[in-house]
């Protein structure tokens, strides 16, 4: 079960102006994510993970599980089902399709907080496409993040 931390080291300045004062920075932020794949059977494999992040007095706790459902022999072909809660605030349906290591994905956040009011009581749709796979060893690549 991996299990990622990270934190931001650095507190950049949040200002438009040349104000250098402590207050002027923004906090260092927290990251916390774990997460499993358990197969169920040849066909269906869940994945429940858990995302907890702090900023100075914010925090934030999403919860979630999603399955995948193997439609063919080997895995190329794939149906995505899950759902996400984020801690008073949003439920978070996700739907989507696998095939060949490139998945689509459609979620949509269901606010059920305060702030529906707020947002017309509608929420936020996303999709996503995520190429799965790992890079060959032999190839050069350049990296755009910066390194330290």
């Amino acid at each position: 079960m991996p299990v990622i931390l990270s934190s931001t080291q650095t507190g950049p300045r949040e200002t438009f102006f040349s104000d250098n004062s402590v207050e002027s920075r923004i906090s260092m932020r927290h990251t916390g994510f774990v997460n499993a794949i358990l197969k169920v059977n040849d066909r269906v494999i869940i994945n429940p993970n858990a995302y907890f992040s702090t900023q100075a007095r914010s925090s934030e706790l999403v919860v979630g599980i999603n399955a995948n459902y193997n439609l063919s022999e080997f895995g190329e072909k794939q149906l995505l089902a899950g759902v996400y809660y984020r801690l008073g605030d949003a439920i978070v349906p996700m739907v989507g399709f696998e095939i060949n290591k490139l998945q689509f994905a459609f979620s949509y956040d269901v606010t059920v907080s305060g702030l529906s009011k707020y947002n017309g009581y509608r929420g936020a749709s996303e999709f996503s496409i995520i190429k799965k796979g790992f890079y060959p060893e032999n190839v050069d690549r350049q990296s755009i993040c910066p390194t330290f």
